[in-house]
């Protein structure tokens, strides 16, 4: 098991085009808030969100297995000495993705405060 990781640049442009297009197909066809471009935004950011979650959950499984490999040599050496299986840097990526995952949904939570209240402001200048 490889502990690289494989990048392509241009998978979170498709991803995001994707989910964008969903998003504005579903506020389009009067989505959980009537047809907004913000749900549409939110949705797509979400969608966002939900695939960093599942590498971060994919890498927590990577984690527990070579725990569990570790484990198992432990108990068949005799010295007790076992190799750490990477476990040290798959715990330093975790806290990358989780980091990256925070960061990101406190700029979400910010983006969709700021939108919100620029529209009630203008909603009241204009009603």
């Amino acid at each position: 098991m490889s502990n690289s990781i494989n990048y392509d640049p241009n998978s979170i442009n498709r991803y995001e085009n994707t989910t964008l297009r969903e998003g504005i197909t579903a506020a389009k066809s009067g989505g959980k808030s009537g047809g907004s471009w913000m749900y549409a935004l939110a949705l797509t950011l979400g969608n966002m969100a939900d695939k960093m979650g599942k590498q971060i959950a994919k890498t927590a499984g990577e984690i527990d297995t070579q725990t569990d490999a570790k484990y198992i040599q432990s108990q068949k050496s005799e010295g007790g000495q076992s190799s750490s299986f990477g476990i040290s840097a798959l715990n330093a990526r975790m806290q990358v993705e989780t980091q990256l995952l925070s960061m990101f949904m406190g700029g979400v939570s910010n983006l969709l405060k700021t939108l919100g209240e620029g529209n009630k402001a203008l909603g009241s200048r204009n009603g």
